[in-house]
C-alpha cells in the first residue's frame, strides 16, 4: 500500500515538471488533499506529510471528522452547499468553493457577520444560463 507521504512525493514531481512546462513557478501552486470518506486518521497523515489545505464535500461529514480536531489546516467545502447548512458550514470551513443562489450567500453571510467571520467563497455562475444547469444566472 503507497503511503499519503509517498503519493505526495509522486504528486509534487508531477507538479513541478507541469510547473517548468507551463513556465511558471511551482510555488504558486497549491495542493488540496480531499479527504471526503476517509476516517481522521487519513486527515493526520496528510497533516503529517505538509499538506495544509483539506477539502471536503459534505458539511455533515466534515462536521463528524473535523469538530473538536486540532491541527493547523485549511479546510474547505468543495461540495454543493444547502442553504439549511450554511450556519454549520460557516462554524466549520475557511471558504466554500460551491455557493450556487443567493439565498444560500446571504444565509451564509448572516452566520459569518454574527461571529465576526470573514470567508472567501467562490461564486458558480450559469453562463449557459440553460435551466438543467445550477449556479446564478449572468450578470
Amino acid at each position: 500500500m503507497t503511503s499519503v507521504a509517498d503519493n505526495l512525493e509522486r504528486i509534487t514531481d508531477a507538479i513541478n515538471r507541469a510547473a517548468a512546462r507551463a513556465g511558471r513557478d511551482p510555488a504558486g501552486i497549491e495542493l488540496m488533499a480531499v479527504t471526503k470518506t476517509h476516517p481522521l486518521s487519513v486527515v493526520e497523515a496528510v497533516l503529517d506529510a505538509g499538506i495544509s489545505l483539506i477539502g471536503e464535500n459534505r458539511v455533515q461529514e466534515a462536521q463528524k471528522k473535523f469538530q473538536g480536531f486540532a491541527g493547523e489546516y485549511r479546510l474547505h467545502l468543495i461540495g454543493h452547499l444547502q442553504r439549511n447548512k450554511a450556519a454549520a458550514a460557516a462554524d466549520l470551513f475557511d471558504c466554500v468553493e460551491s455557493i450556487d443562489k443567493i439565498e444560500t450567500a446571504r444565509a451564509l453571510d448572516a452566520k459569518c457577520a454574527g461571529t465576526g467571520k470573514i470567508m472567501d467563497v467562490l461564486i458558480e455562475m450559469n453562463t449557459s444560463e440553460e435551466d438543467s444547469k445550477s449556479g446564478y444566472r449572468s450578470l
